[in-house]
């Protein structure tokens, strides 16, 4: 079962003390585009959720030192919970380069991690030992698209390409994924394509569900 966790409308004592005592797993997003791809994802390709996981946004927070922030008050108050799935922009970084920053700075804040390996395609994963929390962090961004910067919206480009929804001459010519497809654009773009084309072009996303459903 997902169940998602609302920051802006719900209560810290309520998501604290209610919602994330009753859950197995949380995977934190970044913002709300990110959160509605993963349900959307979830509904069409029908994924299967044996354990009781969280989803849960930042409210766009897109900096490493806030995140870590938020990660580090989580770590400190998890209880039941097992592992924390992180979806994160890679911006203008490599796969490999945001996941070393994220995990630095966590490791500033004095939690002992263990070394950190590649379990699928832009998806790492770590453990956190006391208090003994599995990490599996997924990077979004198209590295093949020339961009400035890498983000989620880079993989509706990639699904609408796939669905012959746009040309390549359209994504040579523009600077980032935005310009090509909104936010408001990407779940329905997710509704209407084939499960086939959404499962090469968020196989990122879909590697961190089902890791984290293993939980």
């Amino acid at each position: 079962m997902l169940v998602q966790l609302k920051p802006q409308e719900e209560s810290f004592f309520t998501i604290i003390y209610g919602k994330l005592r009753k859950l197995d797993a949380l995977i934190l997003c970044e913002g709300e585009t990110e959160v509605k791809v993963i349900k959307t994802i979830i509904e069409k390709l029908g994924i299967k959720i044996p354990k009781t996981i969280g989803v849960t946004e930042c409210s766009g927070i897109n900096t490493v030192y806030n995140m870590t922030a938020i990660i580090t008050l989580l770590l400190n108050l998890f209880r039941k919970v097992k592992a924390l799935g992180i979806l994160i922009d890679s911006e203008q970084m490599t796969v490999k380069e945001r996941v070393e920053s994220l995990i630095n700075s966590i490791k500033a804040k004095e939690f002992n991690i263990k070394d950190i390996k590649p379990i699928c395609n832009q998806t790492y994963q770590t453990i956190v030992q006391k208090p003994n929390i599995r990490i599996v962090i997924t990077v979004n961004g198209v590295h093949e698209y020339n961009f400035k910067t890498h983000k989620i919206e880079d993989h509706a480009v990639l699904l609408a390409q796939l669905e012959n929804k746009i040309n390549k001459n359209i994504i040579i010519k523009a600077d980032e994924a935005k310009r090509i497809i909104s936010k408001d654009e990407i779940i329905e773009l997710i509704k209407t394509s084939s499960k086939e084309n959404i499962t090469k072009a968020y196989n990122h996303i879909i590697c961190l569900v089902n890791t984290i459903a293993k939980t």
